[in-house]
């Protein structure tokens, strides 16, 4: 039961999947919408903008908020 520290709160939000839910909806789009190639298109063009964004960006953020990095295989 310990609470999550707030700079994990922020890098956690930072890096969310939000992105997962709207390419999903715009899957599952009916073929009949009309537009529905631009919504798609719309859709996907803002997920791989904040990925390159918030992907490139994740880096600077940790080194920024303090948050200690550690090898792999290494414990918290």
């Amino acid at each position: 039961g310990r609470a999550v520290p707030t700079t994990w709160l922020h890098l956690i939000a930072w890096a969310g999947l939000r992105g997962a839910i709207a390419v999903a909806l715009a899957l599952s789009l009916p073929a009949g919408i009309p537009n529905r190639d631009l919504l798609q298109g719309a859709v996907f063009g803002c997920v791989l903008l904040t990925l390159l964004l918030q992907g490139t960006t994740a880096d600077p953020l940790v080194r920024r908020l303090g948050i200690e990095v550690r090898e792999a295989g290494g414990e918290l």
